[in-house]
Parts: structure tokens; C-alpha cells; sequence
């Protein structure tokens, strides 16, 4: 029961994360105000919770492995989703855009997105197979904290965008 409530736990998260479980920050962004650090982090929250877990020299070496082996794909999905953003951006500037075409160009970035959080999850369940009933616990604990600031995020911004 307890496996299934921290696999189900980090489903979750990992789905709700923004971009792929081990994908590094986007270097090239510049830095904002005081929340830059903040975004920072919020690029590859896995890797911040997987320093948490005292990994052995091992276990960095697999989950550097598995890093290294996504990169490809990653690079490739990201290029796929440009070029449709591209496309839908060129529909919606056009004099006429074509309501079908758009449709269609959103199913294919939501196909793209399901593959990538398919790919996660999969990343995320080698990830657990190499970690000791503990480190599982308590990677199950950060990703729980880490959901709940995010929900308080969101909550703080729909209260901060609904007053005038």
C-alpha cells in the first residue's frame, strides 16, 4: 500500500512538472527580480530533490546515464514543438486562419507533450528501481512538498490576478 501511495505520489508530480524530469534550467533565460533564483530551481525540480536523497556514487552514475540517454530525445520532441508553435502562430497571424488546421496542429503538440510525460514517468520509475526503500520515502516527502508549494503558487496567483 505504501509503494503504491509513493508511486502514485510521484506520478503525479512528475506529470505536473514543467518540463522533463532531468532536463537542465534554460541557461539562456535572463535573470528577473528576486523570483529569478526561484525559476532557477523550478527548471529541474527532480535533480534538486535527488541531491536530497545521499544517492551513492552509483546510483549518480545511473541517473547521469539516464540523463545523458534522453538528451536526444528531448532535443528532438522540443524542435517538434517549436515547429508547431511556429505553425499555429503562423494560422492565428494570417488574414484567415483555418480553424481544422489549428485543431490539428493542437492535437499534435498535445500527442508530442503526452509522449514527453510518458517518457518521465518511465525516467522517473528507473530512477526509483535504483533507490533504497528509504530514499524512496523520502523522495516521496519532497515531491509531496514540492506539490503543495506549487498549489499555494497557483492559489496566490488566481487571488492576486482576481482582485483589480
Amino acid at each position: 500500500m505504501k509503494k503504491n501511495t509513493i508511486v502514485a505520489t510521484l506520478f503525479g508530480i512528475t506529470l505536473g512538472l514543467a518540463g522533463t524530469a532531468l532536463a537542465q534550467p534554460d541557461k539562456g533565460m535572463p535573470e528577473r527580480g528576486e523570483r529569478a533564483g526561484q525559476h532557477a530551481r523550478a527548471g529541474n525540480p527532480m535533480a534538486a530533490m535527488l541531491k536530497q536523497l545521499d544517492l551513492s556514487d552509483d546510483q549518480k552514475a545511473q541517473a547521469k546515464a539516464l540523463k545523458e540517454g534522453m538528451k536526444d530525445e528531448r532535443s528532438r520532441q522540443r524542435a517538434a514543438r517549436q515547429q508547431i508553435s511556429g505553425k499555429i502562430m503562423a494560422q492565428l497571424s494570417s488574414g484567415s486562419p483555418d480553424a481544422k488546421q489549428l485543431h490539428e496542429l493542437i492535437e499534435a503538440r498535445s500527442k508530442l507533450e503526452t509522449e514527453a510525460a510518458h517518457e518521465r514517468i518511465d525516467a522517473m520509475m528507473q530512477i526509483m528501481e535504483t533507490l533504497t526503500p528509504e530514499q524512496r520515502e523520502k523522495l516521496a516527502e519532497l515531491a509531496q512538498q514540492r506539490m503543495e508549494r506549487v498549489q499555494q503558487g497557483q492559489q496566490q496567483r488566481e487571488q492576486g490576478s482576481a482582485t483589480p
